[in-house]
C-alpha cells in the first residue's frame, strides 16, 4: 500500500491512498503498521499541532515496512528565521508563512527522529525555507 498524508483528499497523489490530517492529527483508521511500502508526508509535517509533531511522526515512520520508504518535507523553522533576520523575505511573508503552520520544526529535528527509528536517509536538501527528507526502513 501506499499512503499520502495530505490535508484534503484532493491533494493526494494518483495511485495513493489519501490520509487526511484533522485537527493537527493524523487518523491512520485502517492502516495497519509495516502496512506501506511508500508514505508520503510533503509539506504537511507543520500541519500537526505542536503537542503532536513527534507522535504523529513516529506513527507515519511505524506504517513503513521493511524495505518501505517515506518523504517527509515541511518549513524549516531555522532557516525561515534567517531569511526574514536577513532581508530575503519581508515580515509580510513571514507571518503569513507561520500563520498558515500549527508547528515547525528543523530538518535536523525530524531528521534525527527519523534515524532513531531505524530508518536511513538517502537524501535530504532544503529548497528556500522547505527541507525534504527521503528514508529507506531498514
Amino acid at each position: 500500500m501506499k499512503i499520502d498524508i495530505v490535508q484534503d483528499a484532493k491533494s493526494a497523489v494518483g495511485n495513493y491512498k489519501p490520509v487526511i490530517i484533522s485537527d493537527g492529527n493524523i487518523d491512520f483508521f485502517d492502516i495497519s503498521d509495516s502496512e506501506c511500502v511508500e508514505v508520503r508526508a510533503n509539506q504537511v509535517i507543520d500541519q500537526f499541532s505542536s503537542q503532536n509533531v513527534e507522535s504523529n511522526l513516529l506513527s507515519i515512520l511505524k506504517k513503513v515496512r521493511i524495505g518501505g520508504k517515506v518523504v517527509l518535507s515541511g518549513i524549516d523553522c531555522n532557516i525561515l528565521s534567517r531569511q526574514l533576520i536577513s532581508g530575503q523575505i519581508d515580515e509580510n511573508t513571514f507571518s503569513n508563512i507561520v500563520s498558515a503552520c500549527n508547528s515547525m520544526s528543523s530538518l535536523k529535528k525530524i531528521s534525527r527522529a527519523v534515524k532513531l527509528s531505524g530508518f536511513t536517509v538517502e537524501s535530504q536538501k532544503i529548497n528556500g525555507s522547505v527541507y525534504e527528507i527521503v528514508a529507506k526502513r531498514g
